[in-house]
């Protein structure tokens, strides 16, 4: 059975005009499944209990009443971006202020970090510059100090001798 078919007959059982004995003969003349014969069913016994309800009474001002509710009802306006920060603040100045906090935060330590870069860049160009210098210029070094320097570096990573400083009654190094 298609919709079409199964929406008619759903109505016909809503007026209320198939009786049960219709509605069973219909079932097996379309081969209908047992849910759909239920709920045909049902829509059925739905109709024949409100039909026999005794009719509710309804007072004489009853349109009056419903028109003057819906005129009563407050018209929703289009709220501002003021008035909603206005109701909202209390709630927003906290999450606001850690948001700040942590922005100003980043921004201090981002600006550190490039501060150190360009004094390194500059260190380092600095040093380039007096590597390259001609020893008669007056901001260039003695290259002797540059070919002495891998000794001079070297120096710092020697170990102290522990013996030694224990014989002559110095506290040994760790």
């Amino acid at each position: 059975m298609n919709d079409t078919d199964q929406n008619r007959w759903q109505e016909a059982a809503r007026r209320g005009q198939l009786t049960p004995e219709q509605l069973a003969a219909l079932a097996r003349q379309h081969g209908w499944t047992a849910a759909q014969h239920e709920e045909l069913r049902q829509e059925l016994y739905l109709s024949r209990v409100l039909s026999e309800m005794p009719p509710v009474p309804v007072s004489t001002n009853f349109t009056h009443r419903v028109l003057e509710a819906l005129d009563g009802e407050p018209v929703r306006r289009q709220v501002t971006w003021r008035e909603w920060l206005a109701r909202h603040w209390p709630r927003l100045a906290v999450p606001a202020a850690a948001a700040a906090a942590v922005a100003l935060y980043v921004g201090l330590h981002q600006h550190q970090d490039a501060a150190r870069r360009a004094e390194l860049a500059a260190s380092v160009q600095t040093v380039a510059t007096l590597a390259t210098a001609p020893a008669t210029a007056p901001e260039g070094l003695d290259m002797e100090v540059w070919e002495n320097f891998d000794v001079i570096l070297r120096m710092g990573a020697v170990a102290a001798d522990n013996d030694l400083l224990r014989m002559l009654g110095s506290p040994p190094s760790r």
